[in-house]
């Protein structure tokens, strides 16, 4: 029987060619499915007589049926290295990958007596060069090839004749490493081992891409785990109970727009009867937000300033703030102190949202203070004292709750807060706090919240 030539085509490549049985093919096309690489331009095969080509490809569906094994990514690439060499009848080799941001080459692994990591910018050497163009180097004498790097061979002690230098490229023709196979055991490497190196490089390419998805969605997990689990932390470090004032009702909520919150309030209850009620506001989100809200929460406990006044001790936050942030981070605050038994708030604003008190014949906004902390050391603050008369509501709120977005990209507004607040104002502060968040949550839709929601509401007593 006349031996027939096959020819098999993937997307934006050459044509491969070479005999080999419908059996060997019809498996090689299933594989090729299992890799999404099915749309072949060009799939002709004929029964033919075994030859060379045919162990080959034999050897390249084994080789392909290994690959979809592990999925862990450093196994993986020991894998798809040790299946070149075998495929080929390479005596070694090394299977770099390609950063393509610093347009770098390193060593993932090596085989032989020695095992070292080496990094190759893109164009050095044969491998960089390989790299750089994309096209196959078939070196018969390495030793005469001026971009052969004799030193490794001199440090090894090893002896590198003949090489195979091929790119590793992926179903969209596009490089991701390079195959460096070294002293053919029979002779030189052919250009039959060339058409294998190419074929098996698009089944590593995607065996690698699938391995890194899969490393990345493990890696998201185990983030997703760790930030629920500070969340938790961070939950546990807001107040468990709201302190009771005769006299006064007080409610306070904490929405964290992801499991960690930017967000803080807190009460720290003197002795003598007075309270410390705080709002604060980090510039950003996540992890380092609630980081710099840990460090602020546990000043607010700690510092003596707390009992002298509120502007005395934001100016010793601001310096902390400014110092362990180092600039990055802002902090925007709300410190006050309520005295129950003369019905006043002294209080210092630092840079954050204005609170409304809303009094029974009008509206004051807390605006004295000064500059969010961590800007800048040494900062000034002002304070300010009020008084609380009997049925006003002090609301403090983030600008989560003025900034909520719905669909159309309007904003919830301090006005929609504002006029929420006077018609509701004979509710419970609890009551207020949830029919807000209700209306809140209402106006955004299934708009994303983007940013914590965090409210106090302070509410007098009528006599």
């Amino acid at each position: 029987m006349e031996p027939q030539e096959t020819i098999i085509t993937f997307r934006n490549e050459e044509p491969i060619r070479a005999p080999f049985l419908n059996l060997v093919i019809m498996k090689f096309y299933s594989y090729a499915n299992l890799y999404s690489l099915s749309d072949f331009n060009t799939l002709i095969f004929f029964d033919i007589e075994p030859s060379v080509q045919i162990v080959q490809y034999q050897k390249l569906l084994e080789a392909s049926q290994t690959l979809i094994s592990t999925l862990d990514i450093d196994e993986l690439l020991e894998i798809i290295l040790n299946k070149a060499i075998e495929g080929v009848n390479a005596d070694r080799g090394t299977l770099y990958l390609l950063d393509h941001e610093k347009q770098e080459l390193w060593s993932r692994t090596l085989t032989g007596k020695e095992s070292f990591s080496i990094r190759l910018s893109v164009g050095e050497g044969i491998a960089g060069h390989v790299a750089e163009t994309g096209k196959t180097l078939n070196i018969r004498d390495a030793q005469s090839d001026e971009r052969f790097f004799k030193h490794i061979d001199s440090e090894t002690g090893y002896t590198t004749k003949s090489m195979l230098c091929m790119p590793l490229k992926n179903r969209n023709d596009e490089i991701q490493g390079v195959f460096q196979l070294l002293n053919k055991k029979t002779d030189v490497f052919t250009s039959e081992d060339e058409d294998y190196i190419k074929a098996f490089s698009v089944f590593a390419s995607s065996a690698i891409e699938n391995a890194r998805l899969y490393e990345q969605e493990k890696e998201k997990i185990a983030i997703e785990r760790e930030m629920i689990a500070a969340g938790e932390v961070q939950k546990a470090l807001f107040p468990s109970e709201i302190p009771e004032l005769s006299g006064y009702r007080i409610a306070a909520i904490n929405i964290p727009a992801k499991n960690t919150s930017g967000d803080l309030y807190d009460f720290v209850e003197l002795d003598d009867g007075k309270l410390i009620f705080a709002l604060g506001d980090v510039s950003g989100k996540g992890l380092p937000a609630s980081i710099i809200m840990a460090n602020l929460q546990s000043m607010l406990h700690s510092f003596p300033e707390i009992f002298q006044s509120a502007s005395a001790c934001t100016y010793q936050f601001n310096n902390n703030i400014e110092k362990f942030s180092r600039s990055t981070k802002y902090v925007t605050l709300f410190l006050g102190k309520l005295d129950p038994a003369h019905h006043t708030i002294s209080y210092t604003n630092a840079g954050h949202e204005y609170p409304i008190l809303l009094r029974k014949q009008s509206t004051d906004r807390l605006i004295t203070g000064g500059l969010p902390l961590g800007l800048f050391p040494e900062s000034e603050y002002e304070e300010d004292k009020t008084t609380i008369d009997p049925g006003d509501l002090l609301v403090i709120f983030s600008d989560g709750v003025t900034d909520a977005f719905n669909h159309q990209n309007v904003s919830f507004t301090e006005e929609r807060l504002k006029t929420l607040v006077t018609e509701n104002r004979d509710l419970d502060p609890g009551e207020l706090v949830q029919l807000l968040c209700d209306q809140i949550e209402s106006f955004a839709g299934d708009a994303p919240q983007f940013d914590d929601i965090t409210m106090i509401i302070i509410k007098r007593d009528d006599e």
